[in-house]
C-alpha cells in the first residue's frame, strides 16, 4: 500500500507549503488539545524542488511550533537552521559522544579553499603557507597551526 498527500495548489511559488503531517495531541488537560509538531513539504523554488520542514511545539507554548530541522532538496540539512549553507548546518551547541571525522586536504587543496575564521581542517602536505603537516585552524583571516 501507500499513503500519499497530494497538494491542490497549481500554481506554486518559493515557501509554499505543499502538504504536512500535524501530530495532534488529544488530552485537554495541560496546554490542551491542539497540534505538538509537524512535518511540512515545502516548495524550495517555483521548478519542482521541495524541502522538508521538522516543527515540533515551544515547551514554554505548546501551541506555538518552532522549526527544529530543515532537509533541503540540494541535501543540506539544517538543524535549529531553516536555511542550511552546508550539508550538515547546527545553529548551536552540539554535543558528540564519538569520533569526528576531519577531512584532510593537501596544501595546495587548502589554499583553493574559501575559508572563514573559525575553519578546521587538517593537513596532509605543506607549502610555504601550511608549513607542516597536521591540525590548522582559521583566526583573524589567517591560517593558524594548532
Amino acid at each position: 500500500g501507500m499513503f500519499q498527500l497530494r497538494s491542490t495548489n497549481s500554481s506554486v511559488t518559493t515557501g509554499d507549503v505543499l502538504s504536512q503531517i500535524e501530530f495532534y495531541n488529544s488530552d485537554a488537560s495541560g496546554h490542551g488539545r491542539t497540534v505538538q509538531s509537524r512535518i511540512q513539504a515545502t516548495a524550495f523554488d517555483n521548478f519542482g524542488k521541495q524541502s522538508l520542514r521538522f516543527q515540533v511545539s515551544n515547551n514554554s507554548n505548546a501551541s506555538t511550533l518552532v522549526d527544529a530541522m530543515e532537509i533541503e532538496s540540494n541535501g543540506n540539512i539544517g538543524i535549529n537552521n531553516t536555511n542550511p549553507d552546508e550539508r550538515l548546518d547546527v545553529d548551536g551547541n552540539i554535543h558528540l559522544s564519538g569520533v569526528l571525522k576531519v577531512g584532510q586536504f593537501t596544501a595546495s587543496e587548502a589554499a583553493a579553499l574559501s575559508p572563514e575564521n573559525g575553519d578546521f581542517i587538517y593537513l596532509t602536505s605543506t607549502d610555504a603557507t601550511f608549513t607542516s603537516i597536521g591540525f590548522w585552524g582559521r583566526e583573524n583571516s589567517v591560517w593558524v597551526k594548532l
